[in-house]
């Protein structure tokens, strides 16, 4: 999910200017379908393609950001229909300069702006739902999704995600976050309170190939109960992210 970065600029400039939000730091919230059917005034559908492309995650609120840093999502139309995608994820741990990568794919649902993510391979008994609950554009005008999506033991949880590793914006955070809390329920206020910084120092340029190998494709680039750091030489995936990164 980087060759894809150009392409999702021409699909945002081309939006139209009646999507909402269509101004640079404007906000707006509603209450994920998982939560409450009730509606939210403001509120309109993403453009389409308008998460495709190449994010950051930046901000969760479920525990976990002190075991994943530099966490990168890549988001690319799949090969079946225009409503499937394929997601390549790719993060570090702390104590470890090897990347990990995550594989799957997204399907839509019938409600609007939420999909739900199927592992492959070793995460092919993996699936959940993720919501959108805001999107648009933060005061320095980088796209930014905001998803209600669950954790590890099924808790439902807000993630921010983001094309700019230090984004949103600080103005345009708080703003969502009162937003958010402006809904009126309490799981989704309580949240917002915690959502915690995920660090992203860095330390590794990430130029990912999802196709790499059929070690990615299969989830098996992932920490094992070891806990031991594997070297580049040990990854095939490793291996062609550093050809990546030295032709650049």
């Amino acid at each position: 999910m980087l060759s894809l970065i150009a392409s999702t600029a021409l699909l945002l400039s081309a939006a139209s200017a009646a999507t909402l939000p269509s101004v640079c730091g404007k906000t707006c919230a509603r209450v994920p379908p998982a939560v409450s059917m009730q509606s939210s005034g403001c509120y309109k559908p993403a453009p389409k393609g308008f998460e495709y492309g190449h994010w950051y995650r930046t901000y969760q609120s479920l525990p976990g950001s002190e075991y994943m840093h530099n966490i990168e999502l890549f988001a690319s139309p799949g090969a079946t229909t225009d409503v499937h995608k394929t997601d390549f994820i790719t993060f570090q741990v702390p104590g470890c300069d090897h990347i990990y990568s995550i594989y799957g794919y997204e399907t839509y649902t019938d409600y609007t702006d939420v999909k739900t993510f199927h592992g492959t391979g070793t995460l092919e008994q993996v699936s959940g739902p993720l919501e959108i609950v805001a999107y648009g554009w933060d005061t320095a005008c980088d796209p930014y999704i905001v998803y209600w999506e669950p954790g590890p033991t099924g808790d439902f949880g807000l993630t921010t995600m983001s094309s700019s590793p230090t984004g949103p914006t600080l103005k345009t955070f708080t703003d969502l976050v009162a937003d958010i809390k402006a809904l009126g329920h309490d799981d989704l206020t309580a949240q917002a309170d915690k959502l915690d910084w995920i660090p992203y120092d860095g330390a590794r340029k990430v130029v990912p190939y999802p196709q790499a190998s059929k070690q990615v494709l299969e989830n098996k680039n992932m920490p094992d109960a070891s806990g031991k750091c594997p070297t580049d030489g040990e990854s095939i995936f490793a291996q062609r992210v550093l050809k990546y990164v030295k032709d650049l």
